[in-house]
């Protein structure tokens, strides 16, 4: 029991760290048009901000097992991600529109875009996380 339980975890940090691979390039991108002293706060406060939720998402895992439609949904969604990238591909271009400032507003909207970014980068791997395993 024990044993089943550590390759699960470490099952789970192999398939993080493939995952997390192109999101930290993605993230980089994203606020790379912000001076160098502001990129760092901005992803900083939107990674803090993604980290709060992937905590939260964690603390709910015992109730998203519960709840077998969202399950399906995950995997439609994991499904998806991996189809438009066949059929894409791998031509996406993230954060291909206009570059701002980088004050006032443009780094508060970096900000999100980093937080909202990495909550849908999140949704993959807690999905893969609640697949995996039916205890919490």
């Amino acid at each position: 029991m024990v044993i089943q339980h550590i390759s699960a975890i470490l099952i789970l940090i192999l398939l993080e760290c493939v995952l997390s691979a192109d999101n930290a390039l993605v993230l980089a991108v994203l606020v790379k048009h912000l001076p160098r002293r502001q990129q760092r706060k901005a992803l900083l406060y939107g990674l803090g901000g993604a980290f709060l939720f992937r905590g939260v998402a964690i603390l709910m895992a015992q109730k998203i097992l519960e709840i077998w439609w969202l399950q399906g949904m995950g995997a439609v969604y994991l499904a998806y991600l991996s189809i438009a990238h066949f059929l894409s591909n791998g031509a996406t271009q993230p954060n291909g529109g206009s570059k701002s400032k980088g004050t006032g507003a443009g780094f508060w909207k970096t900000v999100a875009s980093v937080e909202l970014t990495d909550i849908a980068f999140a949704m993959d791997s807690i999905m893969v996380a609640v697949a995996l395993t039916s205890e919490l």
